[in-house]
């Protein structure tokens, strides 16, 4: 029977490398995203909106707190000038397809 032990996580967190790979991962992740997004583009906004740093631990996250992230990535309704609803206008996904390019 496996045995399950409560702060493994704490300790190889701890191990030499361990830190420092994190880093590289969570910076090479940063700019696959950069990357993916500038190809959406048109001012470099959202692109440049990215950004990387600590989440608490040993852990690392690429995140954005650009206003519009939510609706660019994952799609929205574009509004007419009359104000009602228009067209879908499809996410960009640079998230999840710079993770997916990385693996």
């Amino acid at each position: 029977m496996a045995e399950v032990y409560p702060d493994a996580n704490k300790k190889v967190a701890k191990m030499a490398g361990v830190r420092a790979e994190v880093k590289k991962t969570s910076t090479e992740l940063l700019a696959a995203v950069q990357a993916q997004a500038a190809t959406h583009h048109r001012t470099g906004d959202f692109s440049d909106s990215f950004k990387e740093g600590p989440a608490g631990g040993p852990d690392r996250e690429v995140f954005t707190a650009h206003p519009a992230a939510v609706a660019l990535e994952l799609g929205h309704f574009a509004e007419k000038r009359d104000g009602t609803l228009g067209k879908w206008v499809p996410g960009q996904f640079n998230l999840i397809k710079a993770v997916k390019g990385m693996s």
